[in-house]
């Protein structure tokens, strides 16, 4: 009997992992290649996940990029977030999924199988023009406006996944006096100007969307928020 496999399947290429071997994800480098290349939009990371096919039909995901998000949805339902340069052992029932990278400008999935039978593999791919660093859409810095603002926009959610409130602009205003790091008070109007340029930058409709890309792309972070209250206390 064939060995499984793990495989992969985005738009018209497949690649395949017997036990022991593994692929590489992200928009890929002349000496970074890459055997899924997900997009060669410049907010992609060279390399972004590394799946491992570590025993027969079980494999990991390596989130290496600090720059995209990187989850895995199951069929079913069940979506697991990967945080930055951790790795994650999947559950054994995790046969037929998808793995999600998310940048600030999009969101890529990859199907991934485990199959009883060798699929033949495609070549890595070396992409010839992408020496370019990867694109800094929101640096994280908290003498930024408007990554503070975002910071605060996203606060529920860091604080707590499940939580799904939005705060009003009001409210993030409160916020930013309150931590006393703006050069002087400032207003929901002020807030509100922040947040249309930050959903401008990321193409998105609404501060929902503009909160769960930010998350869902590693722009913000809970050890980012946490440095800030830190700075306040």
């Amino acid at each position: 009997m064939d060995s499984p496999s793990v495989v992969f399947r985005y738009g018209s290429v497949v690649h395949s992992l017997l036990p022991g071997e593994r692929g590489i994800l992200g928009r890929g480098a002349p000496d970074q290649p890459v055997d899924i290349r997900v997009s060669a939009a410049l907010d992609v990371s060279r390399w972004v996940a590394i799946v491992s096919h570590t025993e027969a039909g079980r494999w990991t995901v390596d989130a290496v990029s600090a720059k995209n998000g990187v989850a895995v949805r199951h069929t079913g339902g069940s979506v697991i977030q990967i945080p930055a340069l951790q790795r994650l052992e999947m559950p054994a029932w995790f046969d037929d999924t998808y793995l999600v990278i998310t940048t600030p400008s999009a969101e890529h999935e990859v199907r991934v199988q485990v199959v009883e039978a060798r699929v033949t593999p495609g070549e890595q791919v070396a992409a010839k023009y992408a020496e370019a660093n990867t694109a800094v859409v929101l640096p994280k810095d908290p003498n930024r406006a408007d990554f503070r603002t975002a910071l605060c926009l996203c606060e529920p959610m860091l604080d707590d996944p499940f939580n799904r409130r939005v705060p009003s602009e009001g409210e993030i205003a409160n916020r930013l006096n309150r931590l006393g790091l703006e050069e002087s008070e400032i207003t929901a109007r002020t807030v509100e100007r922040r947040l249309a340029r930050l959903r401008e930058r990321l193409s998105v409709a609404s501060n929902v969307e503009l909160r769960d890309r930010l998350v869902a792309s590693c722009l913000v972070t809970f050890d980012a928020l946490d440095a800030i209250r830190a700075r306040t206390d």
